[in-house]
């Protein structure tokens, strides 16, 4: 099945117009270039999405956020893609922040996905502590029952670079990952924000978005 698109492009931004019936309800995703990204920074890509959402932002707590955005719109998440062009092999690798709404609360929907990318207190360094806790327990718990993905995607990751990328966000390399931030949060935190500053200095850019 077909699905209809309509190419614009607003300054360095592209922006692809799906013209579906949805009745009534605007979905927009957000899209970032993770080839931007320096290697060491790519493992804090899975943290930062759920930080945009879940540490509060310059004007809201965390609370105050969650609510604000169960109240106005139809909810907001982060995803990736991970994949390769099936003609070159190149990577294609993009950090997407994802929501809907209603279309009357659409500016609201543009007013909340700005503030959580310009303004999301990656500084909060309680927050980000059980986040990383969260996810590291998540992690260590799927793996018993779901071995068999997790040494798939180790093997993909050495066959092309869009397996390595994924593996480094999904995988055992994730993990491991996580279990050293959760120390280096304690020991150096200045090192983590610092970490997190600059892959929203890389990566939230109209450029190539």
């Amino acid at each position: 099945k077909r699905i209809p698109v309509e190419v614009m492009e607003s300054g360095e931004a592209r922006v692809l117009l799906h013209d579906l019936v949805t009745n009534g309800v605007v979905y927009l995703h957000v899209g970032f270039d993770l080839r931007r990204l320096p290697e060491e920074l790519l493992p804090y890509v899975p943290l930062f999405g759920r930080a945009l959402r879940e540490t509060g932002t310059q004007k809201a707590d965390f609370v105050t956020f969650s609510r604000r955005i169960g109240r106005k719109t139809g909810g907001i998440w982060t995803s990736t893609i991970t994949t390769a062009r099936p003609e070159t092999q190149e990577p294609v690798t993009w950090l997407l922040l994802c929501g809907k709404a209603l279309v009357g609360q659409a500016p609201e929907l543009l007013e909340i996905l700005h503030e959580a990318l310009l303004e999301a207190r990656l500084d909060n360094q309680e927050r980000i502590r059980q986040l990383v806790r969260e996810s590291k327990a998540q992690l260590e718990a799927s793996i018993p029952n779901n071995g068999n993905v997790f040494a798939q995607m180790r093997l993909w990751s050495r066959l092309d670079r869009s397996g390595w990328v994924n593996e480094q966000l999904y995988g055992v390399s994730q993990l491991l990952f996580l279990r050293q931030l959760a120390e280096l949060v304690e020991s150096n935190w200045p090192a983590v924000q610092g970490a997190l500053e600059r892959l929203r200095e890389e990566l939230v850019s109209r450029k190539g978005a």
